[in-house]
Order: structure tokens, then sequence, then C-alpha cells
């Protein structure tokens, strides 16, 4: 899940003389990697407003930019003068669960499956189920009470809650499904897209003016 932000910078040599024109690659990396940054706080903001409660604290770290702007980070890869190319990224963990946010599709799970939450749920601010994770090998995690207990009732496996008097009934907490059919939610690529036209040309104008300041 990977933007490449790049940029043809023939119009900003209209003009200039030949001492000029070699301020322009290093003007352009630096437009180049100021734009990725600000990719990456875009993101985290889109992702915010996306996710119901707001993005999870892990996943606004997916986002956050890095100190200083050289070489390759866990979600950004910087331009140099030689490499006019800025890469903006997921971090492999990160992706592994947002994919299915950003691309939607089918999702296969092994061993018992993944946790679909009931109406009966009480899902954390975020949305989610409260101790999901790991709970694909270890279901009992999803066990949050006396009264509950994993078990298949009426040929649907899950999570199953004892309630009423003396707890004569049962009711479906969270479904266990093999298959899961995810619709896109993120935009993540058009989102990054948008971002990255916004803000290069304007990134550009300055840092090549300030580079022109300098030459000599």
């Amino acid at each position: 899940m990977q933007i490449n932000i790049k940029s043809n910078v023939k119009e900003f040599k209209k003009g200039l003389t030949s001492v000029q024109k070699k301020q322009i690659p290093f003007a352009t990396s630096r437009a180049l990697n100021l734009t990725g940054v600000l990719v990456l706080k875009g993101l985290g903001s889109k992702a915010n407003r996306t996710f119901a409660g707001g993005a999870t604290p892990s996943t606004m770290r997916a986002f956050k930019p890095p100190k200083g702007m050289k070489g390759t980070r866990p979600n950004i890869r910087f331009s140099t003068k030689r490499d006019l190319t800025t890469s903006v990224f997921l971090p492999q963990w990160a992706a592994n669960y947002l994919k299915y946010q950003i691309d939607g599709g089918l999702r296969s799970v092994s061993g018992k499956g993944t946790g679909v939450p009931t109406p009966n749920k009480r899902l954390n601010k975020f949305g989610n189920i409260p101790g999901r994770k790991g709970a694909t090998k270890d279901p009992g995690k999803l066990i949050k009470g006396k009264n509950q207990f994993i078990a298949t009732i009426k040929g649907i496996d899950g999570v199953w809650e004892r309630y009423g008097r003396k707890g004569s009934s049962v009711r479906l907490l969270i479904a266990f499904e093999k298959n899961v059919n995810y619709r896109k939610k993120f935009t993540y690529y058009e989102t990054a897209t948008h971002m990255a036209k916004t803000h290069f040309n304007r990134k550009m104008k300055i840092e090549l003016s300030k580079a022109l300041r300098n030459a000599k």
C-alpha cells in the first residue's frame, strides 16, 4: 500500500539561468518530502474521521510523521536530489488490518474464524470488540464475564451469554465467521493523491524561491 509522489518540474525551469537550474533538484526534493509529511498528516486526519469513535491510537501511530526528512522510515521514504520520489506507505502491521478497510473484499480466517459482534455485544469507543487482539488464536480472550461461554447453538458458533431468571435464556454476543466480506471504507489512495496534488506546487514554489536566493 504505497503512494509515490513525483513531479514534472519543467514549468519551474522557465526563465531560469543555468546556475539557477542547478537549485531545482534540491528544491524539488525538499518540496516532495514536505508534501509527503503533509500527506501522512492528512491520512491520519481522514482515518480519524472515517472510523466510528475515531481511529485507534495504534492506527494513528501508522500515520505519525517522523522527525527529520532523511532515509526510509516505517511509513515514508524520503527523496534525495538524485532520486526525486517520495513514497508514503503503511507499516506492515497496520496494512494487515487496514487493507480490508481500504480495498474491501473477502477475508478468510483460519481456526474458529474472526469475531463478528451482534447488537447484544457492547463495543469500545472505537467500535471494536474489547480483547479482540489475539482472539483468532485464543477465542477465550473474548469471554468477559462468568455468564459468557463459547458454544455452537442452533448451528451458530460464537460467544454466548446466559441471562434472565437463573440464566435460563441465552443470547449471542459474538459470532465466529470463517469468511467476512468487507466494503471499502477508508479512502486511503484517493486522500493521499488529493493531498499530494494540493500541496506540492505550493511547496515547490516556496522551496525554489528559497534555493534561488542562495544560488551562486
